[in-house]
Formats: structure tokens, C-alpha cells, sequence
């Protein structure tokens, strides 16, 4: 049993992140045998080790040493069968824009992407990869069968393709029928290809120069009824006289009419094959007296016919080849027009026009419908009359429908089957008369091929003939349905790029958005623990917050109200509600205005740092420290006074309110703390602890300071010292009670 792995088509995932080359990996590895490497050199070593060609690179935008537009020039230079396809940002969209115009690119996919889509879009690659493989091995198999062929048929007949004319088929038929008759001096040699195992209404003739004109009487049976449809050769020795002449249908009877309208006596009827396969049938006739036809005529004929079958399937098969090698120079063409700009307009320009051109019609319209539309959109215009210089650019002054798409039957078919609808000859269906396409002008013969995207109709190609009727060739529909395919991924493609910018432009308008928003909701917080002055500085990038918790030297005041239980049971919950807002605002203020932090609230009690997150000196700590407490105790008299006028204090024995206050200055650490889900700025270590013991010693008349506070201070404003011993502190410690006011 074949194993299956081997049939996998190789791709490549390029990401300098594990995490995301492991789900590339994962994404991909049941339907693609999937390599890896997490950096551009590494890719390139990778590529080089491989027998097989790999057909997809999927590669990350940024990673270092090598950006994944620098990796893909790369390959598209040593691997140019290999489709790209990268992955980046929004932020990087505009980033790409020249590589895809190189042709880089055969796609972005933005992150996060969506695995299914980013599955469609490595299809879609791929197919593309399996048609550019495909069609150039086949062509390079024509091309080779090509020159077999010429070079055959030149020794053959001498004759070199290209040399004149503009069909190489019609040349040799003729040329057959010019040899054959004067090499065999025949009076009349006939030639009738045959297509589609029938003989076709083109038919090739040589006569004599002294033979009577072959122009018909009207009514008379055309000379072509001279030859039919045979596989084994016909000798005919006397036209009046042979078996296979006498019989009385219709049909033999208008053969026998046409001998006699050209004076035919005697005829040989010769089939060319080709494989087993019939191409054609000679006719060679004798005028005047019936002439027995000779052995070695016959034989040589029968050579001849070899030879002319040969020529013959060389020629269709050169045409055949020339019609491919058309094809396939237009959809590179369209397809580099495509890979070449982002611009929808250019695009569908550069179809309707190369198409145009290609097969020779006056117009070619690109149109944009479904069946929900009412009418179609024509976004793209081919018209051979209109100078180039007067191309239209604008889409809206393009031609529309003059029809609804419910009312036209071209349309309507193509819905139904989703296939080309043929019209030679537009005279021959009068139901379509007044429901013509957005063309310029009314058409005579009429090819419509559908743009079909998974299933589904999304617009159609119209191609026109203007001035009669016009056979559309089986190359023509072909060509005209691979261009088909191609606008339908450019129709794709510039939607993508439409939404993509959108979604840019969205997402810029939305980072402005949060922008504001995080600049709003930091001031917020910051405001919280931090005076405004900092917020500013923080805000305008003055200030740089580093948050992360480190060591810090910092002074730390810590306050708390005196008796605050006994205080609230007195007041109740309400009105001490309301006090504690009111003191703990002006306490704030007190910490703000003198450039501290507030780093916590505890009930009552308030915790304000000096030294972090703004750096100052030990001095100017101990400074600004000093002035908070004497601001807390300033404005701690202004709402005593307050609270008196309401008589909140003054009655029910609650006395004006007081705190106890203690400053320490030491290390700690200081930053955030906490988890994903609450966090808080703020300081431990024994430097906070002490600082908090401090204040249970201290005097609600006097700010209680250690000893590394005090040596900042001036000795005037020092009003005792003493040596203390503090809860949980093991040795005693010099305090320094300081001047209130």
C-alpha cells in the first residue's frame, strides 16, 4: 500500500515564536507534510535540503535577523514556483505593500488569524502552485511536441510556420491541395477537414489554370458535396457508371449533380488519419473523359495522404500549442497585473483590455452581480473603437445594465448553469434583443462566462462582436473562463484589501480610542495616590513610573485618628461615614500639597511615602514629611471647627477630634503588589513597621520622628527626645517629638 504521507504536498511555517510555529504546525500537519524553522537563514538551509519542491511558505513578518518579506524576496528568487504567503499586523500593512507589488506576496494574512481562513488561503495557494506547475510542464511537453512536429512536416513539405498568413492550418490545407493536385497533375483536388467527427463547411480546392471556373450557377449543388465522410479509400474509375453513384436517396442524388455541375469523370476519395482518428478527406478528380485511376497513383496518394494527415495534426496541434502559449502569456499577464497593485480599477482594466485584445472582440466588459442585485455593476471596460488615451478610469461613469437581471435571459442562464452562454449570431434570438450587457453598443455575437467563488456567481466577462456574426472557438471559451478565475480571485483579493484597510483605519481609529482612554483612566488612578503636579509629569513622560517592586530608601508618615472605635459608636455609622471621608480628603490634600504619596488608607489611619515613585533626597524626604504632618494637623483644626458649628463634636462627651502621628525614614520595598486580578502600590520592610510604632508612641500633640528624620532637622524645632521601647521593636530607640506649629 502506497504510503500515504508521501502524497503530501510540502509547506513551510516560518515563526521566530514557538508558540505560534508549534499551532502552524498543528493547523497544517494532517493534510501537508509541514517544515519548520523559527528564523529566515534557517528557512533558507531548510529549502535547500529538500528533493521536494515545497509548495507554500507561510512566514511571520517580524523576527529578527531577517524580516519575512526579506525571507520571501529570497525564495521568490531561488524558488519563483513556491507561493508566499505572509503573516503580520495591521501595523504592518502599508509595510507590505511594495513587497506585494513585486510580487513578493501572494497574500497576507493578518494576526490573530483564523485558522480556517488562513487553511482557504494555503487552498488557495496551493491550487494556484498545482495550475502554474501544471500548465508549464504542459506547455514545455507542447513546445517539445512542436518542434517534433515541424520538424516533420518541414521535411515534409518544406514549409515554415510563420512565414505568412495568420492561420498556419488554413496555410498547409491549402498548400496540401496545391501540391497534391500539381505534383499528380490532377484537374480538380479537394480538401475537407473534418471536426467534432464531422467534416466542417470550410473546404480547400486546386484546379487547373485551363480548367473551366468552378463558380457555380445559383441552384446548382456545391462542388463540396465531391467529397464525404469515409475511412477506407474510394476509387471511382467512371462517375456514370460506378455502384457506389446509383443508388436514389436525396443525398446521392445531389452528389451525382455536383460531379456533373464540374464535368467530373472519374474521382479518387482518400481519408487522412491520424492515429486511428480521421482528420480529413481528399478528393481527386479527373474532368472530361473518365481516366482508370493507376496503381501506383493510388499508392502514392495513399502515401501522400500519410504525409498530408501528419502535416494536417501538425498544424492543428501547432495552432493548438500557439492558442495555449496565448493563453497562458495572457493569464501570466493578468495574473502579474493582479500581484502588481492593490488598486481594484487598474486590475479589472488590465483584464477587460488584455482579454480584449487577445481574442480581437471591440468590447469586453468586467460586471459585479448576484442573484440578489437588481442590475449589474460594470467595473471594468474594454472598447477597441475608444482611444487609448480616452480609457475609462472612473467607475462611475462605466455603462450599466439597461436591463434588470430578472428581465435578461443571458443573465438568467447564467445563474442556472453557471456556465458560458454562447451566442453567435445574436440575430438568431430575438428574445435577447433589448437586454443587451453594459456595452456601448448592440452586439451581433455574444460570449458571457460567469465569475464563480465557491459555488457561487459573483459577476460575469461579456466579450461582443459589433459588426456580424462570429464562431466562438472552443480556445476562446477556455481562455475566457481561466481569465475568469483570475478576475475572480483579483474581485476577492481587492475586497480583502478594501476590508483589510477598513479594519485599519478602524483600528487606528480605535487605538486613539483606548489611548485616551488608558491616558484618562492612569490619571485616575494616578490621582488617587499621587499630586497633581506628578500626574502631569507622569502623563507627558516627565515622570517615568517604573511600578515593578524594588528596594527604595523612602520616609514613611503614618497617622491615625485617637479613639476612633469609642468615636464610632457614639456617632453611628452614618455621620462617622461621613467625618472619615472628610478627614481622610483633607488629609489627602495635606500629603498633595506638599509633594507625598498616599500610599494606603487603613479605617482611619493614613500611610503617605516620600522618595518613591518620585526619587528626592533623604533631606528633602524628611523635609516634605515634616510639612504633611503640620498641614494634617493644620487642617485637622480647620474641620474640628467644623464639625463643632454642626454639632457633630462638642455634645454627647465626644471631644474634638486628634491623631497621633510618627515619621521614619529607611528602606523598603516599594512597587506593586498583588495579582492579575488586584494589585496595589505600596511599601513593606521594617522601615513602614517602625514607622507605624512610632505613631502608637507618639503624642497627639506632637509629630513623634526617628532619629534618621531628626538629623535633617533643625534643633529648634526639635521639642524633646527620649529613648522609647516599641512594640515588636527588640531595642530601644531615640525618639524626637517635634513642633507642631
Amino acid at each position: 500500500m502506497r504510503n500515504r504521507a508521501s502524497t503530501k504536498p510540502q509547506i513551510l511555517v516560518v515563526d521566530d515564536e514557538p508558540d505560534n510555529l508549534d499551532l502552524l504546525y498543528r493547523t497544517f500537519r494532517r493534510d501537508y507534510k509541514v517544515l519548520r524553522a523559527d528564523n529566515g537563514p534557517d528557512a533558507l538551509e531548510l529549502l535547500s535540503q529538500q528533493d521536494e519542491e515545497v509548495a507554500v511558505i507561510i512566514s511571520d513578518q517580524r523576527m529578527p535577523t531577517m524580516s519575512g518579506t526579506e525571507l520571501l524576496s529570497l525564495t521568490a528568487v531561488q524558488y519563483p514556483n513556491t507561493i508566499r504567503i505572509i503573516l503580520t499586523g495591521y501595523t504592518d500593512v502599508e509595510d507590505l505593500v511594495d513587497a506585494i507589488n513585486a510580487g513578493k506576496v501572494f497574500k497576507y494574512v493578518t494576526k490573530p488569524w483564523d485558522a480556517d481562513n488562513l487553511r482557504e488561503i494555503v487552498k488557495q495557494a496551493l491550487d494556484t502552485h498545482n495550475v502554474l506547475r501544471v500548465r508549464t510542464e504542459e506547455l514545455r511537453r507542447s513546445l517539445r511536441r512542436e518542434s517534433l512536429l515541424n520538424t516533420v512536416t518541414n521535411a515534409i513539405r518544406n514549409y515554415q510556420y510563420g512565414s505568412g498568413g495568420d492561420s498556419p492550418l488554413r496555410d498547409v490545407l491549402q498548400r496540401i491541395v496545391d501540391t497534391v493536385g500539381q505534383v499528380l497533375e490532377i484537374d480538380i483536388c479537394l480538401l475537407r477537414p473534418i471536426e467534432n467527427n464531422d467534416l466542417t463547411d470550410q473546404w480547400y480546392v486546386y484546379q487547373k489554370s485551363d480548367l473551366v471556373s468552378l463558380q457555380e450557377d445559383n441552384g446548382s449543388p456545391s462542388l463540396e458535396l465531391t467529397v464525404w465522410q469515409t475511412f477506407d479509400t474510394q476509387v471511382i474509375h467512371d462517375v456514370t457508371s460506378d455502384q457506389s453513384l446509383t443508388q436514389t436517396t436525396a443525398a446521392l442524388q445531389d452528389r451525382v449533380k455536383a460531379f456533373q455541375s464540374a464535368n467530373i469523370a472519374s474521382s479518387l476519395i482518400v481519408p487522412l488519419i491520424v492515429q486511428s482518428k480521421l482528420v480529413a478527406v481528399l478528393g481527386l478528380h479527373r474532368c472530361g473523359g473518365a481516366i482508370p485511376w493507376e496503381d501506383d497513383v493510388i499508392s502514392i496518394t495513399g502515401m501522400v495522404a500519410d504525409q498530408a494527415a501528419l502535416a494536417i495534426s501538425q498544424a492543428r496541434s501547432y495552432e493548438k500549442i500557439q492558442a495555449l502559449a496565448k493563453r497562458e502569456a495572457l493569464i501570466n499577464t493578468i495574473t502579474s497585473a493582479i500581484r502588481s497593485t492593490l488598486e481594484p480599477q487598474a486590475i479589472f482594466r488590465a483584464i477587460t483590455k488584455q482579454l480584449g485584445q487577445a481574442l480581437g472582440v471591440e468590447g469586453c466588459a468586467l460586471s459585479l452581480w448576484t442573484k440578489e442585485d437588481q442590475y449589474v455593476q460594470c467595473v471594468g471596460l474594454y472598447d477597441s473603437q475608444r482611444e487609448p488615451d480616452q480609457e475609462i478610469e472612473n467607475p462611475i461613469a462605466l455603462p450599466q445594465s439597461v436591463a434588470r437581471i430578472s428581465e435578461n435571459p443571458v443573465l438568467q442562464q447564467l445563474l442556472t448553469t453557471l456556465k458560458p452562454v454562447v451566442l453567435e449570431d445574436l440575430a438568431e434570438h430575438q428574445n435577447i434583443q433589448g437586454h443587451d450587457l453594459p456595452l456601448s453598443h448592440p452586439a451581433k455575437a455574444l460570449l458571457v462566462v460567469p465569475l464563480i467563488v465557491d459555488g457561487d456567481l459573483i459577476g460575469s466577462i461579456s466579450l461582443k462582436q459589433n459588426e456580424g456574426s462570429r464562431r466562438w472557438l472552443k480556445e476562446d471559451i477556455e481562455l475566457t473562463q481561466a481569465v475568469a478565475s483570475q478576475a475572480a480571485i483579483a474581485v476577492q483579493q481587492a475586497r480583502l484589501y478594501e476590508k483589510t484597510c477598513q479594519q485599519a483605519e478602524q483600528l487606528r481609529e480605535n487605538e486613539a480610542r483606548v489611548k485616551q482612554l488608558n491616558t484618562y483612566l492612569t490619571e485616575s488612578v494616578l490621582k488617587r495616590f499621587l499630586p497633581q503636579a506628578m500626574v502631569d509629569k507622569a502623563a507627558t513622560g516627565e515622570l517615568v513610573l517604573d511600578l515593578s517592586p524594588e528596594p527604595r530608601l523612602v520616609t514613611i508618615l503614618f497617622s491615625d485618628i485617637v479613639g476612633f472605635t469609642p468615636l464610632s459608636n457614639k456617632l453611628g455609622p452614618r455621620k462617622i461615614a461621613e467625618l472619615l471621608n472628610e478627614y481622610l480628603e483633607a488629609m489627602t490634600q495635606a500629603v498633595f500639597s506638599n509633594g507625598g504619596t498616599v500610599d494606603k488608607f487603613i479605617g482611619d489611619a493614613v500611610l503617605a511615602l516620600f522618595g518613591s515613585p518620585e526619587e528626592l533626597s533623604p533631606e528633602e524626604q524628611a523635609t516634605r514629611a515634616i510639612a504633611v504632618a503640620r498641614a494634617m494637623y493644620k487642617a485637622l483644626n480647620v474641620l474640628n471647627e467644623k464639625w463643632t458649628e454642626k454639632g457633630i463634636i462638642g455634645q454627647n462627651d465626644i471631644n474634638p477630634i486628634q491623631f497621633r502621628c510618627g515619621i521614619h525614614q529607611g528602606n523598603a520595598v516599594v512597587g506593586m503588589f498583588g495579582g492579575g486580578q488586584r494589585s496595589d502600590y505600596t511599601a513593606i520592610g521594617p522601615a513602614v513597621n517602625m514607622a507605624a510604632r512610632l505613631q502608637e508612641a507618639a503624642n497627639p500633640t506632637k509629630i513623634l520622628v526617628s532619629e534618621t528624620v531628626a538629623q535633617y532637622l533643625d534643633p529648634r524645632e526639635i521639642i524633646e527626645q527620649k529613648e522609647l521601647h516599641l512594640k515588636g521593636i527588640e531595642e530601644n530607640v531615640m525618639g524626637y517629638f517635634v513642633k507642631v506649629e
